[in-house]
C-alpha cells in the first residue's frame, strides 16, 4: 500500500459515502476526451487527507477541542473504518499514531483497529503533545510549549526508546534511524540507534515564521536566523546535508522577512513575503534564478480597470513543472469588490512561456509529470453558491480540456492524477490515454569529435534517449534531460565513423548522425640519428604518414614522408658542429615537437707527411691536420706521441732507433678520428 500524497488543508470535504460516479470531460476545447473525472460525494469535513494506494483516510478536526474523526475510504468510496480520538496524529503507509489525553495509540491503517499502545507514566508529565512524527521505524512526540525534556521517541509498536530536550520546539522531521528538529538553539540531529547527537547547525529558530523548516529526502531547508546582537540579527535560508549538518548553501533573505518555501524535484522555491510579492527565487544549491513577478499586462490590467490596489494582494502559489516553474498572482480591489489573476509559466532559464489573465478568481493550480498545467478557477455565482470549474492547458499555454467542477478550490498532484476538493465532493482527475506518439525525434546534432575527446556534446529531443555507436557495437548513451547531450565515451582513433540517434519514450527513433572523428593529436617527437659531416642524410624515426622536416635555422635542408616508422631526408653535407632541427606534421596538420642535433666531425685526417728519421734522430718531424695527435709506433710500441702545431708542422721526440726498423706515424683528431698511418725506413 504505497503512499501516494499527503495534503494538508483547512477544508471542508469528505465523509459517509453518498455515492461514487465517473465522467468524462465536455471536451470543449479540443475534438477529443482528454480528462476522466471521478467524483466521490462524501459527508465529512476534514483537515488532512492521506490518498494510498488502495485508500483514502481523512481526518476532520473540531477546532475547539481537537476532537478528531478518522475515517478510511476504499478508492470505490466504500467506509471501510473510522476513529473518533482527541489529539495529533501522524499516518504512514501501515499504521496510525495518535496521542489521546497523552496516551500513545498506534492502529493498523489496514483494520483501524489498536496494534499497541505507548506507556502512559513516560509522558503523563510531559506537558500537551502538539506534534507527531512517524516513519516505518520510529514515532517522535513532541511539545512545542515544553522547555525541558520536550520530544519522546517510540519505536512503531510503542515501546518507549528514549526522551530528548529542546529549546522551544519548532519543527522537526525523522529520517530513517534519526530525529532532526528545530528549537530557539539551532538544528539538531539526534541518532535514534546509539541515542547521541549527530551534528548541531546554530541556526535559531524564527518563532513568528510560518514555514521556516522543509525537508525532504536528501537536503533540509530552514530558516532561521543568525548572530545574536539585535542589531546584526539577521534571517537566512540554508540548505543542510541530513547525514552530516553540512550546510550546502546558505542565502540572506532579508531581517524578519518570511519566505514561503516548497521543495521541488529539482530544488528550493521561496517567495519574500506572503504579501505585496515581487519577487521569487529558485535554489537548486546556488541561487539560480531571481525574478521579478509584475508584468506589465497586470498593470495595464490595474489602469484599464481603474482599482483601488490594497495590501491582499499575494503570490498564492509556486509549483515546479518538468520543464520550468508556474506561479499564479491574485489580485483583488479594494475589500475584494473585485478580483482578477494572472498565472505564469516560466523556462528554468527565467524566460515567461506563457502569461494568461482571468477576470476570476484563480483558486489553486497544479502540475502532471506530463506537463499539464491543471487550473481551479471561479466559472460563475449564482442562487445555488459558487460554480467552478477545472481548465487543463499544454506546457505552451494551449487550453486542452475545460470541466464543471462544482465549488473545487483545492488540488494536490501525486505525479499522475489531480486531487480537487471543495465543499463534500472529492474529485480524481485523471488523463486518458494519449495518442500513441509516432513521431521520431530530430536527428541529435553533434559538436566536432576528436581522437583526444572522452565525452561527446551536442543537442537532441528533450527527455530522448541519445546512442553511440561504432560498427554497430554501443560505446555510450544519455538522457537529453534539458535538450542538451553529454556522453562518456572511450577515445576513438582518428577516422573511426561514429553513429549517433535519439530514441524518444514512445520508442520512436530518430536518423543517425555520423561523425569522423579528427586527429587532434600531435605525433610524438621524431627521434633522430647521430648525423656526421660527411652524412647526406638525416634519419631516424617518426609516426607512419607525417611528413619529417630538417631546418638549420629558417633554412630547409629536405623533407620526406615516414613509411612503417622510419624516415631518411637527402640532405647536404654539414660542418661539424651545426645544429640541426628536426620535427613531423601528420596529415592533419598537427605539428609535434622538435629535435635539434648537431653534426659530429666524422671526418679522418690526412695521412701525415713525414721527414727523414736516421738511427741518430731524437725527433721526428713532418706536417698534418692542424691540432691533431701524432702518434708513433715501432711496431706494436708507441714511442712518442705530440700535436701538431697551428701551422700543420710537428715535432715529436724519440729515443733514437734502430737502423733498418720501420716506424708508423698517424693522426687522431679531438673527435677520435684516425688517419692512415705513414710508414718510413729508419738509415
Amino acid at each position: 500500500m504505497k503512499k501516494l500524497l499527503r495534503v494538508s488543508v483547512m477544508a471542508a470535504l469528505l465523509m459517509p459515502v453518498f455515492g461514487i460516479m465517473t465522467t468524462h470531460s465536455s471536451a470543449e476545447a479540443t475534438d477529443e476526451t482528454f480528462i476522466e473525472v471521478q467524483k466521490i460525494q462524501m459527508n465529512n469535513q476534514v483537515s488532512t487527507l492521506d490518498v494510498f494506494d488502495d485508500q483514502f483516510i481523512t481526518t476532520y478536526r473540531y477546532y475547539a477541542d481537537q476532537a478528531a474523526v478518522i475515517s478510511a475510504y476504499s478508492k470505490t468510496g466504500a467506509l471501510n473504518w473510522t476513529i473518533i480520538e482527541k489529539g495529533p496524529n501522524a499516518i504512514t503507509k501501515d499504521k496510525l499514531a495518535i496521542v489521546d489525553r497523552n496516551v500513545l495509540y498506534i492502529y493498523s491503517t489496514v483494520t483501524g483497529k489498536v496494534m499497541a499502545t505507548g506507556n502512559y507514566h513516560e509522558i503523563v508529565n510531559f506537558g500537551k503533545v502538539s506534534r507527531v512524527f512517524m516513519n516505518d521505524n520510529y514515532i517522535v512526540l513532541a511539545n512545542k510549549q515544553a522547555t525541558g525534556n520536550s520530544f519522546f521517541v517510540y519505536d512503531t509498536n510503542g515501546k518507549f526508546i528514549m526522551q530528548g530536550k529542546a529549546e522551544g520546539f519548532k519543527a522537526g522531521m525523522l529520517n530513517n534511524t534519526s530525529f532532526v528538529f528545530q528549537d530557539s538553539k539551532g538544528i539538531h540531529s539526534i541518532d535514534l540507534i546509539t541515542k547521541q547527537k549527530m551534528w548541531h547547525v546554530p541556526l535559531a529558530s524564527h518563532m513568528s515564521t510560518q514555514h521556516t523548516f522543509v525537508p525532504d529526502d536528501s537536503v533540509i531547508y530552514a530558516q532561521g536566523i543568525e548572530g545574536t546582537d539585535p542589531l546584526r540579527v539577521k534571517d537566512v535560508l540554508v540548505a543542510i546535508n541530513p547525514s552530516n549538518g553540512k550546510i550546502l548553501y546558505k542565502k540572506d533573505v532579508g531581517k524578519d522577512q518570511e519566505v514561503r518555501v516548497g521543495v521541488k524535484d529539482f530544488g528550493l522555491l521561496t517567495s519574500d513575503d506572503e504579501k505585496e510579492l515581487h519577487n521569487f527565487h529558485y535554489f537548486d544549491g546556488s541561487v539560480k534564478m531571481s525574478l521579478n513577478m509584475d508584468s506589465p499586462a497586470i498593470k495595464q490590467q490595474k489602469q484599464k480597470n481603474n482599482i483601488q490596489w490594497d495590501r491582499y494582494n499575494f503570490v498564492q502559489d509556486l509549483i515546479a513543472s518538468k520543464d520550468g516553474l508556474y506561479y499564479f498572482k491574485q489580485y483583488s480591489g479594494v475589500h475584494n469588490e473585485y478580483v482578477f489573476s494572472t498565472i505564469k509559466s516560466l523556462s528554468d532559464s527565467g524566460t515567461v512561456k506563457f502569461e494568461k489573465v482571468f477576470d476570476e478568481h484563480v483558486f489553486d493550480i497544479a502540475t502532471t509529470s506530463s506537463d499539464k498545467l491543471f487550473v481551479a478557477k471561479r466559472k460563475a455565482i449564482n442562487d445555488s453558491g459558487e460554480q467552478n470549474e477545472l481548465q487543463v492547458y499544454d506546457s505552451t499555454g494551449n487550453l486542452l480540456d475545460r470541466v464543471d467542477a462544482g465549488d473545487i478550490e483545492h488540488l494536490q498532484s501525486d505525479g499522475s492524477s489531480i486531487y480537487g476538493y471543495g465543499g463534500s465532493t472529492l474529485y480524481i482527475f485523471k488523463e486518458t490515454e494519449p495518442r500513441k506518439d509516432l513521431v521520431a525525434p530530430s536527428v541529435p546534432t553533434i559538436d566536432a569529435l576528436s581522437n583526444a575527446d572522452g565525452l561527446m556534446r551536442g543537442k537532441a529531443e528533450k527527455g530522448a534517449t541519445v546512442y553511440a555507436t561504432v560498427g554497430g557495437n554501443l560505446i555510450g548513451q544519455t538522457t537529453a534531460l534539458w535538450g542538451t547531450v553529454t556522453i562518456s565515451i572511450p577515445k576513438q582513433a582518428a577516422g573511426t565513423l561514429v553513429d549517433v540517434y535519439a530514441m524518444d519514450k514512445a520508442g520512436n527513433k530518430s536518423a543517425k548522425k555520423t561523425i569522423k572523428v579528427i586527429d587532434k593529436i600531435a605525433p610524438s617527437v621524431p627521434s633522430v640519428n647521430a648525423i656526421g659531416d660527411n652524412a647526406i642524410a638525416v634519419s631516424g624515426k617518426a609516426e607512419s604518414g607525417a611528413k619529417v622536416y630538417a631546418y638549420v635555422g629558417s633554412k630547409k635542408l629536405g623533407e620526406a614522408v615516414a613509411k612503417n616508422g622510419s624516415y631518411s631526408i637527402q640532405i647536404a653535407k654539414q660542418k661539424t658542429g651545426t645544429a640541426i632541427t628536426v620535427y613531423a606534421v601528420d596529415p592533419a596538420k598537427n605539428k609535434s615537437g622538435s629535435k635539434t642535433v648537431k653534426v659530429v666531425d666524422k671526418t679522418a685526417p690526412g695521412v701525415p707527411t713525414v721527414n727523414k728519421v736516421t738511427s741518430k734522430s731524437t725527433a721526428v718531424y713532418g706536417k698534418g691536420e692542424k691540432s691533431a695527435t701524432v702518434l708513433i709506433y715501432n711496431g706494436s710500441k708507441k714511442i712518442g706521441q705530440g700535436t701538431v702545431d697551428s701551422k700543420g708542422n710537428f715535432k715529436v721526440k724519440i729515443s733514437p732507433q734502430k737502423k733498418g726498423s720501420y716506424l708508423k706515424v698517424k693522426l687522431q683528431d679531438n673527435a677520435g678520428n684516425k688517419s692512415g698511418s705513414k710508414t718510413v725506413k729508419v738509415s
